[in-house]
């Protein structure tokens, strides 16, 4: 009975470390939120949409280029306002809404937040790592996996289901976030049969 509930007490803090640790590898990654804008043209459609809503005007100050690294810079200072490059005063507050998509992060203070995230993930690797070692007599690997397996399914079906951001680009951001998560359960999950069949 007692291995039983280490087992399962540590198949879902692992479970929790692991949803946590490939959300700060994937979502909170600079590199993998501009690779994303690079493969699904994010900044043409801001560029775009620039030049719908203000009717053209915008383009005589304001260039694709100057777009495209307001864009990265914004994603590299971690959603700070910077200041950007657009002079324009009157059209300025409108620019930078585009730039910071459409201020998603408006009413909150996203830097603070995605430390607070980290300094989680730092606290969750250490503390499932010291109770691995404590109880690697008595914990079954291949159980706390399978939880994980389990759990990652569910947490996937979650996000394709539920969740909706309300912003096309965040929506792409936690729809390759959720890929890479289940595809690297399923990996470990894989691991695990090949062990048993490689043992039996």
């Amino acid at each position: 009975m007692q291995r039983k509930i280490i087992n399962g007490f540590l198949g879902l803090l692992f479970s929790l470390t692991f949803l946590v640790s490939v959300f700060c590898l994937t979502a909170l990654s600079k590199n993998f939120v501009l690779q994303l804008m690079r493969e699904n043209n994010y900044y043409d459609q801001v560029y775009d949409e620039m030049s719908n809503y203000f009717d053209g005007e915008y383009s005589i100050s304001i260039s694709k280029k100057d777009v495209r690294e307001d864009i990265e810079s914004y994603v590299k200072s971690r959603y700070k306002d910077n200041y950007f490059k657009f002079r324009n005063q009157e059209y300025r507050s409108d620019y930078n809404r585009f730039i910071k998509f459409n201020d998603y992060f408006k009413n909150v203070d996203i830097c603070l937040i995605i430390y607070l995230i980290y300094l989680l993930d730092f606290f969750l690797i250490v503390i499932t790592g010291i109770l691995f070692l404590k109880t690697k007599h008595i914990h079954s690997l291949n159980v706390v996996i399978i939880i994980n397996f389990i759990v990652s399914f569910v947490v996937y079906g979650i996000m394709v289901l539920f969740v909706d951001s309300g912003n096309e680009f965040i929506n792409v951001v936690i729809t390759k976030f959720s890929h890479y998560y289940l595809a690297v359960a399923i990996i470990l999950f894989e691991l695990v049969i090949f062990g048993q069949i490689k043992k039996d």
